[in-house]
Order: structure tokens, then C-alpha cells, then sequence
């Protein structure tokens, strides 16, 4: 109850954020408590007392360690310094406030000065010892290589209702990257299945935690031809899912009669003064248009009934043809026939600040 609380307060944004925080806050308090209740009067010396505080001890170790020891999660090491750092002076002004000592205020003093240098030591050396790209090299991690199609995690994903995955759905081709990056304020995941009781849960991919700020990348070319789902664990309501094709050469010719889109270099950056040109077309029924990449990033042409509404992209469907092209890499080209007439919006679902529009009369 109070991790919904603090979820509807807007502290935590999801339920289970909620529950961390108050399990956190619960365990500091306890832990405080728990001390004082042990210590008043001193340090109990009964042979039960200490064989109690022997198991507990024990078993909080021997779990520790496990856990330690098979975990992926790289902030883990960080989480249990900084619980340590807490803990141990909380226990120790338990125990002078509850003899009433004269030393208590600067014992609290003392150990919240110790606390914080060692918590800066402690994230300094973890930041000194994370490895870099040429160290990774050098032990023979191998960085994947190939054309990179990005996926962007939003800031405010984890609030059911926003997009989740930009774009949250994508076609590509065999062979490409493809790239998540986290840019929202916690930690994401990408992985298999369309949730915990789809039979591909974790089997076909799976990102581990994703920091703010980092990326996962997953090379298509360790996956057969097809559709894959994928969500985030920790906020179960965040799905998405990418199609891949097979890789086909373009082809060299375009189509006798079409007119020509290019997508400039440069297009991918926001502040780029073109991205479709021109962005704005007006064909007859039974035109085709052909886009031309001449841009050194992938990009999509894909139809949307509003091209700013996230929702609506790759909704178009023109004399039952979907409106899409999917991703194409630099120097191909997508061509598409309209035989319907009507104004057609369309983004690149890549960089959502490029958009055109085709006119059929």
C-alpha cells in the first residue's frame, strides 16, 4: 500500500519503484530500531544471544555473497557499499543513544562525516575501475560492427501511457544493429517476449539493466528471419517489437516514370535545414515515388495519420499496400506505387522531426 502511495504521489513512478523506495526506507528505519532494542543496556552476552546473532549474521553473509557472485547487475557492487555505509554508523548511534551517552551527538557527527567521504571514495574507485572500449578489446570482448538503427527508451517510458520505445515498432534488414539507448532518468530493459509468461522470456535476448545513458546493442545477424517482442521487466507495461527481413541488394534502376525523393545528407541531425526533398509532393493516381537515401544513416518513409502523433505512425494502408518502407540504409531506395487519391503524411520513425507529405489527385 504505501508503494502505491508513493506511486500516486508522483515520488515513485510505478508500483514497483514504489515498493523499492518504502522496502529501502523500512529496512534503514528497522535496522535503527532493531539496534537500539539489542543494544539497550549494553551488549547481551548470553551464549543464546550470541548463537541468534551468529545464524543471522551467517545467513545475511552466505546470501550476500551469493547473490553477489551471480548477479549481472553492474550498479549491484555500488548498492551494497552504500548499504554498509548506512548501516554500520546507524547501529552504532543506536547503540550511544540508547545508554544515553554524553558522545552521542558527536559520534553522529563523526560517523555522518566518515559516511560521506567513504561514500565518494567508494563511487570514485567505482568509476576508476569500470572498463573502457580498449580494455574490453584487449580481453577479447568483441564489439559488434555494422550499420546502426537506433531505438530510443524516452524520458518518462516508465509512466504507463507514454511511449515506451521510440519507435516501438521497426522493420529492418538482416545484418544491421540495433541499437537501444536509454535516455530517460532510470533503468530500462529490453527484453525477449511479450511478457513474463511468453515462452521467449529472456531466451532469444536480454539487455540486463540498461542505465540512463547507456545503450544495448543487439547484431540482427544472431537471429533468424522474423517478428520479435520485447519489454521492459521492471515495467512490464513498456512493449515493443521489430521485424527482421532478409538482406536484398536494391535495385539499380528506378522505375521508369517515378518521381524522385531525395533524403539529403545530413538529414538525421535535427538542425539540418533539409531532410525530404521536397518534402511535399503532388503525384496522380497510379504515380510512383521513389526515396533515395543519399544520407549516411538509416531512415524510414513511413506513413502516419498525423505524422507528430507516436501512435498513429505506420497506420497507413493505400489500395490495401501498407505505407512503409521499413528501414533502408544509406544509398538505397524504396519506391511505392499510390493508387488512391488523398493527402499522405509520413515521418522517419528514426528522426521523428523529418516528415513529408504526398499529394494524389
Amino acid at each position: 500500500m504505501a508503494g502505491v502511495g508513493l506511486a500516486l504521489a508522483g515520488v515513485a513512478r510505478t508500483f514497483l519503484e514504489g515498493m523499492h523506495a518504502i522496502s529501502g526506507l523500512v529496512m534503514f528505519v528497522g535496522m535503527i530500531f532493531l539496534a537500539a532494542g539489542l543494544l539497550k543496556g549494553g551488549l547481551p552476552t548470553t551464549p543464546r544471544a550470541k548463537a541468534a546473532a551468529a545464524i543471522i549474521l551467517g545467513l545475511m553473509i552466505a546470501f550476500g555473497a551469493f547473490a553477489a557472485s551471480v548477479s549481472t547487475v553492474p550498479s549491484l557492487p555500488l548498492f551494497i557499499g552504500v548499504l554498509l555505509i548506512i548501516i554500520a554508523p546507524s547501529i552504532v548511534i543506536a547503540f550511544a543513544m540508547s545508554r544515553n551517552s554524553k558522545y552521542t551527538k558527536a559520534i553522529s557527527i563523526l560517523f555522518i562525516s566518515t559516511s560521506a567521504v567513504g561514500m565518494i571514495a567508494f563511487l570514485a574507485f567505482n568509476a576508476a575501475t569500470q572498463p573502457t572500449i580498449a580494455e574490453e578489446e584487449e580481453e577479447g570482448v568483441t564489439i559488434p560492427e555494422g550499420p546502426r538503427v537506433e531505438i530510443t527508451i524516452p524520458e518518462g517510458a516508465s509512466i504507463q501511457g507514454n511511449i515506451p520505445y521510440l519507435p516501438q515498432e521497426i522493420t529492418v534488414k538482416q545484418g544491421v544493429l540495433l541499437v537501444w539507448i536509454n535516455n530517460d532518468t532510470i533503468a530500462h530493459t529490453v527484453t525477449s517476449g511479450s511478457g513474463f509468461d511468453d515462452p521467449d522470456f529472456g531466451k532469444l535476448f536480454d539487455s540486463s539493466l540498461i542505465n540512463p545513458g547507456e545503450e544495448f546493442v543487439l547484431n540482427t545477424n544472431e537471429l533468424d528471419l522474423g517478428t520479435y517482442a520485447y519489454f521492459c521487466t521492471l515495467h512490464p507495461f513498456m512493449v515493443g517489437q521489430f521485424t527482421i527481413e532478409e538482406a536484398v541488394v536494391s535495385e539499380a534502376t528506378i522505375p521508369e516514370g517515378s518521381i524522385t525523393v531525395e533524403i539529403v545528407n545530413g538529414a538525421g541531425q535535427r538542425d539540418h535545414p533539409e531532410f525530404y526533398k521536397p518534402d511535399l509532393v503532388t503525384i496522380n493516381v497510379g504515380d510512383t515515388v521513389t526515396w533515395i537515401n543519399n544520407d549516411i544513416v538509416p531512415h524510414t518513409v513511413t506513413g502516419a495519420i498525423d505524422a507528430q502523433d507516436p501512435n498513429t505512425w505506420g497506420s497507413v494502408t493505400i489500395a490495401g499496400e501498407k505505407f512503409d518502407s521499413g528501414v533502408f540504409l544509406p544509398d538505397e531506395r524504396w519506391s511505392f506505387t499510390f493508387n488512391e487519391k488523398g493527402e499522405y503524411e509520413y515521418v522517419c520513425t528514426l528522426h521523428p522531426w523529418m516528415t513529408g507529405e504526398v499529394r494524389v489527385e
